[in-house]
């Protein structure tokens, strides 16, 4: 929400008269005064406020506080944290009378463009299919190739890797796809490629963007994969390797103490003797 104030040059309350010969100052009858418009705390809201629609989604950029160049004479309560600007809204109503639908601009009396609730009204929701396989894997890290298409015509989905919501009419998709801690992006043909590090069972999950602003919107899906060294005879190999390389110096040690024992210790005749 814009709010206004007034403020003024101190430099305009006197006024300066010269001529060839002299020089007059007198006080100014008529004070200049420039409009400046702040970002207030209040933000949007629709009205009738108990029973008008409900705002369900915003879109902006976000802004530093203007606070630092309001002069200190000023008292407005301007936000005192980054803020967004917003250029878009997307508004819920159990029923709506598109006649005496109204935004306002920031100047009272001047209503914004409203996009015409005819046009692209419906939106197509579909089902997403993702898959996720191992592609390749050593005794440390595996590649984990996921990829996202469309259940109903098989068509590649590209994500852009952002939450960001986008309002009706945009162009840009959002969504994105996490794979245990990470945040992955499709590429054109709908393939993002992960690296594993560790062993364990992985869960892939599409986060679509909101229906808002695609035709056609998607929902969710998930696909799981296991990933261990010792799923593969590759790794099984590698593991036998490395165990029998690890003890081979137990098995020296024990070799070796079997030799002193029998080199010091009593031997058979000595039983026999006995």
């Amino acid at each position: 929400m814009w709010r206004f104030y007034t403020a003024r040059n101190t430099n305009w309350d006197t006024l300066v008269t010269s001529t060839g010969t002299s020089t007059t100052t007198a006080q100014s009858d008529a004070i200049p005064v420039r409009v400046h418009a702040y970002p207030s705390q209040i933000g949007p809201r629709a009205e009738p406020v108990r029973d008008g629609p409900d705002i369900i989604d915003t879109w902006g950029v976000d802004r530093a506080s203007p606070r630092e160049t309001i002069g200190e004479n000023v008292t407005v309560e301007v936000v005192n944290e980054s803020y967004t600007p917003t250029y878009g809204l997307a508004v819920r109503a159990e029923s709506v009378d598109r006649e005496a639908l109204r935004v306002g601009g920031i100047v009272r009396g001047v209503n914004a463009t409203i996009v015409d609730p005819q046009v692209g009204s419906a939106r197509q929701l579909r089902e997403s299919d993702l898959s996720a396989e191992i592609v390749s894997q050593t005794t440390s890290n595996a590649t984990l190739r996921v990829e996202l298409r469309d259940n109903q015509t098989g068509a590649p989905i590209a994500s852009n890797g952002s939450d960001r919501q986008y309002p009706i009419g945009g162009s840009s998709h959002s969504g994105y796809i996490t794979v245990g801690d990470q945040r992955v992006a499709t590429n054109e043909s709908g393939v993002a490629v992960v690296t594993l590090d560790e062993p364990g069972i992985y869960t892939a999950r599409y986060h679509p963007g909101t229906w808002l602003g695609h035709d056609p919107a998607y929902v969710g899906d998930t696909a799981s994969v296991r990933w261990h060294p010792l799923g593969t005879f590759d790794g099984w190999v590698a593991f036998v390797f490395e165990v029998g390389w690890q003890a081979i110096p137990f098995v020296v040690t024990f070799y070796a103490g079997r030799r002193f024992l029998r080199m010091f210790g009593p031997t058979d005749s000595y039983y026999r003797n006995q």
